[in-house]
């Protein structure tokens, strides 16, 4: 402040003309200042917010590195123990075979003989650690290699169980504690160790990190012969494949259906068949209920016009569209939305379109349309309608000019778009970008790791990657640099392009 003044005095201002100068000087000065704290502020908020983000994928980084350790580690200490087993057994039945051990009928896992020997003692049942369905086995081949009695298994088994191993036992009755049978029936309900639960394991199981191909083969057989055992059905080729083709019929069902047939666990695909066919027609449905396109013709359906069938309906009107100097097409049969074409009208809801290629065409329907709602006593609110324009939005894009493209406020929403952690953020982000999936070129190639993140058997918290990162901002850059698609000319020719890989397949018209 002291140099503006002194900046007045050797301009030699004075009076008003000092005020005014001291007056308009110390407003800039002001203004000057709030503007570098306001810079300041958000330079500072600028670091605080990529400091936080750093953070985050530090953690994250750490956290997928301490989970791959562990899952290696895991894996290293089963693969151990399996070694391990296997060693034990092949000592323990070389020494019963030359005579230094004796089978006893009974007893713990480090009982001692004659001969001063022990048995190699047999570990506890690990919860979250050890994949029951194996331990179970060498539990089973441990007793029957001891020569134990089956009905005193159970006794020997509940003393090894830990976890929700352990509370699965507590909770059967007295009778079905003494029965192995029973209680391993009960144990691999608890672990989803059924027919079931090793059909979708089959159907679904992909390799783990670091896997082998070898490895994970074994696995799929594994999990395969469990289905087909667990099943009860014979290995032949007749039974595998009516199997196989009960269970492929039953995915392609409605959820409802395949429900009601798995339940009455029927056993031959004909049975199967007649059971789906008397569910349907009691419902008075159909086996595919698949959408279906309600306009016909030329007419262009909108977002809207493909709903699923339904059994029921409100009203008994036609479904077939109308087609006179207007083209008129219900969205569905209750009537619930109605389009009308002409040369130059399109009605969507309650909203009009009046489009022309000449404004003395443009004035001459305009007037029209005025002369028909006030016929109807129909009534327009002025503020809420946009005469003569050459652009207009609606539904999220920016329509003339012979091209369309995207709301600012739309592209304003996919930039400020946070980065997902969850699937259902994923989901919305992937909503949100794939309503303009149509000005993105190979949209589905970019967005596939993304979408893998969403895919069944996934963790809910997503593990994201650089893969993931690219694909993210891909698509808001995308969306973001305002693209525009260009309306077809009818006189040029056309090239459809297609194209295909592992993850998806497309083609388009283009000019």
């Amino acid at each position: 402040m002291e140099e503006i003044v002194k900046q007045a005095d050797l301009l030699g201002y004075r009076g008003e003309k000092r005020e005014e100068y001291l007056k308009q000087e110390f407003k800039l000065l002001a203004e000057r200042q709030a503007r570098e704290k306001k810079e300041e502020a958000e330079r500072q908020a600028r670091e605080k917010k990529e400091e936080a983000e750093r953070q985050e994928r530090k953690e994250e980084a750490e956290r997928q590195a301490r989970e791959k350790k562990e899952e290696a580690d895991r894996k290293e200490r089963l693969e151990l123990e399996k070694m391990k087993l296997d060693a034990e057994m092949k000592l323990l039945q070389a020494k019963i075979e030359a005579g230094l051990i004796k089978n006893e009928p009974e007893g713990s896992a480090a009982r001692s003989n004659d001969s001063g020997a022990k048995h190699p003692k047999l570990p506890n049942f690990q919860d979250g650690r050890d994949d029951l369905d194996i331990w179970l086995k060498r539990f089973e081949r441990f007793a029957e290699s001891n020569g134990w009695s089956r009905e005193k298994w159970f006794s020997s088994l509940c003393a090894l169980l830990t976890g929700r191993a352990l509370d699965c036992y507590g909770r059967l009755s007295a009778e079905q504690a003494k029965d192995y049978d029973k209680v391993k029936e009960a144990l691999m309900k608890r672990y989803d160790l059924t027919e079931d639960g090793y059909r979708r394991k089959f159907r679904t199981c992909k390799p783990a990190e670091g896997e082998s191909p070898d490895m994970f083969i074994v696995l799929i057989v594994t999990c395969l012969d469990r289905w087909i055992e667990l099943s009860k059905t014979d290995k032949l080729y007749e039974k595998l494949k009516d199997l196989i083709v009960r269970e492929q019929f039953m995915d392609a069902c409605p959820e409802d259906l395949a429900t009601s047939l798995r339940e009455k666990d029927l056993p031959t695909l004909e049975r199967v068949a007649k059971e789906a066919d008397l569910f349907l027609k009691a419902r008075n449905r159909k086996l595919c209920d698949q959408p279906r396109k309600v306009f016909h013709g030329n007419a262009r359906p909108r977002m809207d016009s493909v709903r699923p069938l339904e059994p029921e309906k409100k009203f008994n009107v036609s479904k077939d569209a109308i087609r006179d100097d207007e083209f008129r097409g219900h969205a569905d049969s209750c009537c619930e939305e109605a389009a009308v074409w002409n040369g130059h009208r399109v009605d969507y809801n309650d909203d009009l379109f009046i489009h022309t290629e000449t404004w003395e065409a443009h004035v001459k329907t305009l007037s029209e349309l005025f002369k028909r709602l006030q016929e109807a006593n129909f009534t327009v609110r002025p503020f809420k309608c946009l005469l003569g324009s050459r652009t207009v939005d609606f539904l999220g894009h920016s329509l003339g000019r012979g091209a369309i493209g995207l709301q600012d406020e739309n592209g304003e929403k996919v930039r400020n778009a946070p980065r997902p952690k969850t699937k259902r953020e994923v989901r919305a982000f992937l909503g949100l970008v794939g309503y303009y999936k149509e000005f993105v070129p190979n949209f589905a190639a970019v967005s596939a790791p993304l979408s893998d993140l969403v895919r069944k058997g996934q963790p809910n918290v997503v593990n994201w990657g650089d893969s993931q990162e690219r694909a993210y901002n891909s698509l808001k850059a995308a969306v973001t640099s305002k693209p525009v698609l260009q309306l077809p000319d009818v006189n040029k020719k056309f090239v459809l392009r297609t194209d295909a890989s592992d993850r998806g397949l497309g083609a388009a018209l283009m000019q």
